[in-house]
This record gives structure tokens, C-alpha cells and sequence, in this order.
């Protein structure tokens, strides 16, 4: 089992490749993260200069993640 924390979503988010490959080669039961994730990314927002562009942009990751969803949602939206 691999939980994503903070630095793993901020890096998803970011869209590193390197990352993006190694999540694709993990079965999706395999992967997961938390609420805590959640709200720790959400915090970011809060205190980053631009709120309104960034609050866009966790939501859709929220949105796709393994939170609510699959890894390979997650795959899929990071290709997009």
C-alpha cells in the first residue's frame, strides 16, 4: 500500500513526469491518501497570492484523485 502524502500531490499537481511513471506501474488498489492531504493542500491555497487560480486547480485534483477515485483517473487527468 502506498499512502500519497502532501509533497506526492504537490508533485502530481505539478505534473512530474518521473512521478506520473512510477504511479502508472502501481495497481490502483495499491495507492491511496487522506483527508488530512486534503485539507493540507487546501491550507496551501489559503495562504498562496493566488487564491482564486489555485482553488481551481487543487479542486480538480481533488476532484480526480485517488481520494474519490481511482489511480487511474488520477493518470488519466494528469495526461490531460
Amino acid at each position: 500500500m502506498y499512502l500519497l502524502d502532501t509533497n506526492h500531490c504537490s508533485r502530481l499537481i505539478l505534473r512530474d513526469a518521473n512521478l506520473i511513471l512510477r504511479l502508472s506501474e502501481i495497481p490502483d488498489r495499491n495507492v491511496a491518501t487522506c483527508a488530512i492531504v486534503a485539507g493540507e493542500l487546501i491550507n496551501m491555497v489559503e495562504q498562496s497570492q493566488q487564491r482564486s487560480q489555485n482553488i481551481i486547480i487543487i479542486q480538480n485534483f481533488l476532484d480526480a484523485s485517488i481520494f474519490t477515485r481511482s489511480i487511474q483517473r488520477l493518470l488519466r487527468y494528469m495526461e490531460s
